[in-house]
C-alpha cells in the first residue's frame, strides 16, 4: 500500500532546531531520518512487534541480543517472551545477557553487542533505565548499532526513556541536567496503561517543550521506525499529535497496520 506523505510533519520537524533550547549539542535531524531502526512497543509487547523486529536484524541472518538489566519479575518475562518468540524462527544467532551492578557490562556481552543486528533492552521500571542509558558503553554500542544499520527494541516505560532529549536528575548542588538517548529526534512518546493513562501527560509535555511532535502507543501496539518511515503494529493503536503553529491548528494523525509515514522532509 501506497505510504502517506504527511508534509505538515516536515514543517514541524524543521523548526525543532532553532525553538529548543538543549543542554548541549543535540544530534541533528537528518533529512534521511533515523539511522537504523527502532521498535517501541506498549506494555503488553505485541507479537507484531517482536516480528518486526527479528525482520529488521535480518531475518534468518539475524544477531540478536536481550539484554536484561537486573532480576526483577517483570523483566525476567520480558526477556523469556523475546527469547521464547524468536527461538521459533531462523536467525544466525539470540543471546541473552544480565548486566551486572551499576550497569556493568562484561566483555562477553560487549562482544554479542558489537555484532549484533539487533539489540532489545528489558528492565522493570524507568529509573532503572536511566541509569542503564546513562554507562557510556551501552550509549555507545546502540549508536554503533544504528550506524550499521541494526534495529534496537524496547517497551513500556522504556519507551519514554530512550527517546527523551534530556534526563534531569538530583545532584550535591541541585538537579543536574544531561543528555538522554534521543532515538527518535522531533518526537516526545509516551506508551499508554490499558486504561489510556499517559495521554493527558503527552499533552502536557508537549506544550512544555515547543517545536516537538507527539506519539501515543497503546499498550497492546507499537511504533516501527526506520529512515523516514513510521508504521503501527499490533492490535492498539499509535496516534501522532502536531501542536498548533500559526494559523495551523492541532492535528492529530492516527496510525494502523496499513497507513505509515514515509515522508517526514
Amino acid at each position: 500500500m501506497k505510504p502517506i506523505c504527511i508534509s505538515c510533519v516536515a514543517i514541524l520537524l524543521s523548526g525543532v532546531a532553532a525553538r529548543s533550547q538543549p543542554v548541549a549539542e543535540q544530534p541533528s535531524i537528518d533529512p534521511a531520518g533515523i539511522k537504523g531502526a527502532v521498535v517501541l512497543a506498549g506494555d503488553e509487547l505485541p507479537s507484531e512487534a517482536m516480528d518486526a523486529f527479528h525482520r529488521l536484524g535480518g531475518g534468518a541472518e539475524a544477531r540478536l541480543v536481550v539484554l536484561r538489566i537486573g532480576d526483577g519479575d517483570k523483566t525476567k518475562e520480558v526477556s523469556s517472551r523475546l527469547t521464547s518468540h524468536w527461538s521459533g524462527k531462523e536467525w544466525k544467532s539470540l543471546q541473552a545477557h544480565r548486566l551486572g551492578a551499576g550497569g556493568r557490562v562484561d566483555e562477553e556481552a560487549l562482544s554479542a553487542l558489537r555484532s549484533a543486528t539487533g539489540v532489545w533492552l528489558a528492565c522493570e521500571n524507568a529509573s532503572g533505565y536511566r541509569e542503564t542509558f546513562h554507562v557510556d558503553s551501552i550509549r555507545s554500542e546502540i549508536r554503533s548499532l544504528q550506524g550499521r544499520g541494526g534495529v534496537f527494541g524496547i517497551a513500556g516505560e522504556g519507551v519514554t526513556v530512550a527517546t527523551a532529549r534530556t534526563f534531569t536528575n538530583e545532584g550535591i548542588d541541585g538537579d543536574v541536567v544531561s543528555l538522554g538517548p534521543n532515538l527518535l529526534p522531533g518526537a516526545i512518546v509516551e506508551t499508554l496503561s490499558p486504561s489510556g493513562e499517559g495521554a493527558s501527560r503527552l499533552l502536557a509535555t508537549m506544550a512544555a517543550q515547543p517545536g516537538m511532535f507527539g506519539c501515543e502507543i497503546d499498550a497492546n501496539a507499537a511504533l516501527v521506525a526506520q529512515g523516514r518511515r513510521l508504521r503501527a503494529v499490533g492490535g492498539g493503536g499509535v496516534r501522532l499529535h502536531l501542536a498548533a503553529s500559526g494559523s495551523r491548528p492541532a492535528k492529530q494523525i492516527d496510525l494502523d497496520d496499513s497507513r505509515a509515514i514515509a515522508d517526514l522532509t
